[in-house]
């Protein structure tokens, strides 16, 4: 960013010359225009780096908003998806529920579906230790987690049990999963299956076994990526294994189509009905309102600068203003002065600012680029086509000041 603001400076006064050599090839209004910033190149040139530095940071803004907007596969669910949760998360599922708890929720459930279509519906469960179920405050599922160092832990999510049904929706065979396989996941690396509400020599064994060569853990690239959805799956196997039970935690509902806004409230209103929470795909609407947010402030400030430098620039040529008027030139070539110095001034501001803007970002994310695609041209493209545009109908618009005194004098 210090490079890219040095370069501003620097090449600000090489850009009002090159628009200036090419007023030969103009009309007369955008010829006299352009020769006058090459005239007083030394308020032009300081103007054009403050737009160019304003409109350079509110892209900037933009572009980092827009690199940190979730791709189509990333983000907490897809947008054809729902997750009905049970319960309350601070007491976490309830492990001692009855066969006509599971029945009634399932119900509950079914008319949530029901509000979106038709979708598919695949039960969660998660893995509890069975001796929670009469503390509230102990009923946390196993956990996947990741170890920092011999006392700290990082908590990546809470697996949902491999049900035959979630490994037929996901393509994974039963047959390729190794019968000491405790964990299938998506996450590399050195993780661990914990039960942090045991002491047990269970919970012990399966971190041996994880720090020994992860036999007990076994990577799954068919398991979605999403950071809701079944990331990770503690297989049967395990539960037997460690004692475990299962424990009704939630639904996921997979449409085939992507949810409307109307589908979304009919699922939020049945499931407030039945005593579910339901989750969709964020919309990160923070990041679209400052997106929205730099782009106005970027056009409101270098409206503002265009404005003075204009002003500056008209009161060093009001004497040519007047030899025009005096020769024949009438109230319109005055406006098209104007407006071609406003637009002119701008139209240069607007490649510099956003040239600048992308060279840092570029420079930035040079070993992901791809973070950068798609360009966010919901607010470039009024940048580049109506700041200017803005510029010469507000120049215009002022231009028409200069005539009382202009015919006066005539």
């Amino acid at each position: 960013m210090v490079v890219v603001v040095i370069g501003v400076v620097v090449a600000s006064p090489g850009a009002i010359r090159a628009v200036a050599a090419l007023a030969g090839r103009m009309p007369f209004a955008p010829r006299l225009a352009l020769r006058d910033l090459g005239r007083y190149q030394a308020r032009t040139a300081a103007a054009l780096a403050a737009i160019t530095l304003g409109l350079g940071m509110s892209v900037t803004v933009v572009g980092l908003a827009a690199a940190n907007r979730y791709r189509s596969d990333e983000g907490n669910l897809s947008d054809r998806q729902v997750l009905i949760r049970v319960g309350d998360e601070r007491t976490g599922p309830d492990p001692a529920l009855t066969q006509a708890d599971r029945e009634r929720l399932d119900a509950n459930a079914a008319e949530v579906a029901e509000a979106i279509g038709t979708p598919s519906v695949l039960t969660l469960d998660v893995a509890m230790n069975p001796t929670t179920a009469d503390d509230p405050t102990m009923r946390e599922p196993v956990s996947e987690a990741r170890p920092i160092d011999e006392n700290t832990f990082r908590l990546l999510g809470y697996p949902y049990v491999a049900t035959p049904e979630l490994l037929q929706h996901y393509g994974i065979d039963p047959a390729s999963i190794d019968d000491d396989t405790d964990l299938l996941t998506t996450h590399t690396g050195n993780v661990w299956l914990m039960d942090f509400t045991s002491r047990e020599d269970a919970t012990t064994a399966t971190q041996d076994a994880a720090a020994q060569g992860n036999h007990t853990v076994q990577r799954v690239d068919s398991l979605p990526s999403y950071t809701s959805a079944p990331t990770s799956l503690v297989t049967e196997n395990a539960l037997s294994r460690h004692g475990w039970v299962r424990a009704r935690t939630g639904w996921l509902l997979e449409a085939d189509h992507p949810l409307t806004t109307e589908q979304i409230a009919a699922a939020r209103s049945a499931a407030a009905t039945g005593g579910l929470t339901i989750e969709t795909r964020w919309g990160q609407d923070d990041l679209a309102t400052l997106r929205t947010g730099a782009t106005l402030v970027g056009a409101l400030l270098a409206l503002a600068i265009v404005a003075m430098a204009i002003g500056l620039l008209r009161g060093e040529a009001v004497r040519d203003l007047r030899t025009l008027t005096a020769t024949g030139a009438d109230a319109r070539t005055r406006r098209n002065i104007t407006a071609s110095t406003a637009g002119a001034l701008t139209l240069l501001g607007v490649v510099l600012g956003t040239s600048g803007a992308y060279i840092a970002l570029v420079a930035a994310f040079h070993s992901e680029l791809d973070q950068l695609a798609p360009l966010p041209l919901a607010q470039l493209v009024p940048l580049a086509v109506g700041l200017p545009a803005t510029a010469a109908i507000a120049g215009a618009a002022s231009g028409s000041a200069v005539r009382a005194p202009c015919a006066r004098l005539a």
